[in-house]
């Protein structure tokens, strides 16, 4: 299952938490049995992707889509957690399609 798959619509992205019911009860698992929505980071980890070159990929993607994604960095790093809690869903799609087309790219 791709990132895209998972994030498919805006009733399936949660900010704030890295997954929730969909009663929005949060679920810190991402692999929750009764998580229904996700953030980015907790989408990463939903579909076995939570390893420091796919954190790589989305910060990459992040950089090319969100043009003050410096106003991101926690302690020098860019905080995908962040972006993911500051933008709007729109972006979190374009976020997406770039980190996929990336990802596919250097499969």
């Amino acid at each position: 299952m791709k990132l895209s798959e998972v994030l498919s619509s805006k009733e399936k992205w949660t900010q704030g938490c890295f997954a929730r019911t969909c009663d929005n009860e949060d679920r810190w698992n991402p692999k929750a049995p009764d998580a229904c929505k996700w953030c980015l980071v907790g989408g990463l980890g939903f579909v076995d992707l939570e390893d420091d070159e796919h954190y790589k990929k989305m910060r990459d993607a992040i950089k090319k889509v969100v043009p003050n994604w410096q106003d991101f960095l926690i302690d020098g790093e860019l905080s995908i957690a962040l972006v993911n809690d500051t933008v709007d869903y729109p972006t979190v799609v374009r976020i997406i399609q770039e980190f996929e087309n990336n990802d596919q790219e250097n499969a």
